[in-house]
């Protein structure tokens, strides 16, 4: 019998949270895109199914009663067994028999049964499955190794954060620091044309400041208002400057989205979720440059953590999730 808790490993009484957290951890081990098992795609397919049916309270709590009927019919089976061997015991003829010639007893001498080897098979069935999964483990450290080479990444780096930028009063003049906070109440508003324009006026002022977060900032404002080639060169700038700022990478992938350029798009939005695969509108993303790459297993499956990761508001746009994220 199969147990979804084990397939997923969590206990019975774990939370909607947990599961989810459990879920997604299974899901970076054993995704085809970062795993090389070749079991990979069926073990992919129980963890999906395993996390569809547990996600679900009423499924679970039907599955949760099945599990306790399967195991009270198990329980009664191994008692029943038990108590057939015992009459079996009590009914073997004794190992004495009576001698007729001096009416005594003698023991019948019965050639002791070999014993089974059954402990030291047990040991070797340990041995074997524990060279397996250290090989299993070692195979998949080698596949994510490659994985983070590819992107050019190191191992040891956390998720970035955009880094504060010289926007004090010591650099800049109070009055672009007035056009800035106007631009950010333009944006708020909707008025992404004049938010646009106050960013721009800020820019062109300070060119030799590195105005990361106003750059930022442009560019989601470009991405709202449909200028994708202006966008990707705004967060190109970004990203000069904070190479490994997940936010900035996933920007630059709606740009491309927007462009139609699905295999550069893909590229910036994973290297985006190696730094961060916490937020639901990266995911969303790679899943729609997946399936217009025409692989729509992979992007069913991204998708599919975009609704984990952010189930109450998965029908929100893009732009209204970002402007809560940067703006508040």
């Amino acid at each position: 019998m199969v147990d979804l808790y084990d397939i997923l490993g969590v206990t019975r009484d774990a939370t909607s949270e947990e599961i989810a957290a459990a879920y997604r951890k299974k899901v970076k081990k054993w995704h085809p895109d970062v795993s090389n098992h070749p079991d990979s795609e069926d073990r992919m397919r129980e963890i999906n199914e395993a996390a569809e049916l547990l996600l679900n309270p009423l499924q679970r709590k039907k599955y949760d009663e099945y599990l306790s009927r399967e195991e009270f019919t198990i329980k009664k089976t191994f008692k029943k067994t038990q108590r057939d061997q015992e009459q079996q015991k009590k009914s073997e003829p004794s190992s004495y028999t009576e001698d007729t010639e001096s009416h005594g007893f003698t023991k019948i001498y019965k050639k002791p049964k070999k014993k089974q080897s059954w402990i030291f098979s047990a040991k070797i069935r340990y041995a074997v499955g524990f060279c397996a999964a250290v090989f299993v483990f070692v195979l998949i450290i080698v596949v994510m190794i490659n994985a983070l080479n590819s992107f050019n990444l190191p191992l040891n780096d956390k998720t970035h954060t955009v880094p504060q930028t010289q926007t004090s009063s010591t650099v800049l003049s109070d009055n672009y620091i007035q056009i800035l906070q106007k631009g950010d109440e333009l944006f708020k508003v909707g008025d992404y044309e004049d938010a646009l324009s106050a960013y721009d006026a800020v820019i062109s002022q300070n060119p030799d400041i590195s105005l990361i977060d106003v750059w930022y900032k442009k560019g989601i404002t470009q991405n709202l208002l449909g200028c994708y080639q202006d966008a990707s060169q705004s967060f190109d700038q970004v990203i000069n400057f904070a190479p490994e700022d997940s936010l900035a990478l996933g920007q630059k992938g709606t740009a491309l989205l927007g462009l139609g350029k699905y295999d550069d798009a893909l590229y910036y939005t994973d290297r985006a979720l190696q730094k961060n695969s916490n937020l639901a509108w990266i995911w969303t993303n790679r899943g729609i440059a997946l399936m217009n790459l025409g692989q729509k297993k992979e992007a069913r499956a991204a998708f599919d953590n975009a609704g984990i990761l952010e189930p109450e508001n998965h029908d929100a746009s893009t732009s209204q999730t970002l402007m809560k994220m940067v703006f508040g």
